[in-house]
């Protein structure tokens, strides 16, 4: 029903938690760094629909080690995800970005002409209007997210966008073109968004409470013969193309990030593929 759910895995019997405070919407991550001592915690999240927003909830409570090790663990949670502040991101043109806090004394929430929220459970019931009304930048369809444990940089996975069209086109969202699958008969053509891209950002000064973050591109997937101008910008061959990234992950130990499609677009040669990345740094 749009909510994150929370269950306790070492204990079947343990009550299941629904976290309304994370908003409702198509969740398809929910991701965080590894909890700092004396810091909140901060949990990304991404909408998977045409054209939604990317997510951020921070708790209100800060982080004590010793809760890692307790034994009720729904407790903990109740702790940390039950009371906090939900964030929606914009994306500006020149690498920065804010999170934008959805709530009832915002004056674009309180005074928005489309919808009238009667209060702050009205927000987090329909989220995604709440985000409309503080015109966050819509997305390509986010879906996993993962954080790097070298430096706490977040990825998100823009799985694709068949609506995304030239006049809707943005910095953090910039590609819209056509793509015509010629060995299909009769031929199809995609159009839109139709391979995706993975975005990368980092909270200022390292701070999971910040408001302001850096953002880039890191990997836009195309067909390697496609043009290099205007869709295969990051210059990919027949040994790493790919189409529509969907799960992320780091490994632990090796600090790779791996990557998982969901690709229905680029099946004139395969149906998905599985990449490993080493991103460095931004």
């Amino acid at each position: 029903f749009g909510y994150i759910v929370e269950i306790d895995p070492y204990d079947k019997a343990a009550p299941i938690k629904k976290r309304t405070a994370m908003g409702r919407f198509a969740h398809e991550a929910a991701v965080m760094p590894k909890p700092v001592q004396g810091k909140v915690i901060a949990v990304y999240m991404g909408d998977d629909s045409n054209n939604e927003y990317m997510y951020k909830f921070v708790s209100k409570a800060t982080w004590n080690a010793a809760d890692s090790s307790a034994t009720n663990r729904m407790a903990i949670g109740d702790k940390y995800f039950d009371d906090g502040t939900l964030y929606v991101a914009k994306f500006n043109a020149d690498g920065s970005g804010q999170w934008i806090a959805l709530n009832t004394s915002n004056p674009l929430i309180s005074g928005y002409a489309t919808y009238t929220f009667a209060d702050q459970a009205d927000v987090l019931l329909n989220t995604r209007l709440a985000a409309d009304a503080v015109g966050a930048t819509k997305m390509d369809r986010p879906e996993w997210g993962a954080v790097n444990p070298k430096n706490n940089d977040v990825y998100m996975a823009m799985t694709n966008n068949s609506s995304r069209t030239a006049a809707t086109a943005d910095p953090a969202n910039p590609r819209a073109y056509s793509d015509t699958f010629g060995s299909a008969i009769p031929p199809v053509t995609n159009r839109g968004n139709v391979n995706g891209h993975i975005l990368r950002f980092s909270e200022a000064a390292a701070d999971p409470a910040a408001t302001s973050f850096n953002w880039d591109v890191y990997l836009f997937g195309a067909e390697a013969g496609a043009d290099g101008a205007t869709v295969n910008l990051s210059g990919l061959t027949a040994d790493n193309d790919f189409s529509s990234p969907d799960g992320l992950w780091f490994s632990q130990a090796t600090s790779i990030c791996w990557v998982q499609t969901d690709d229905g677009r680029y099946t004139d040669v395969t149906n998905c593929m599985l990449l490993g990345g080493l991103p460095g740094a931004r």
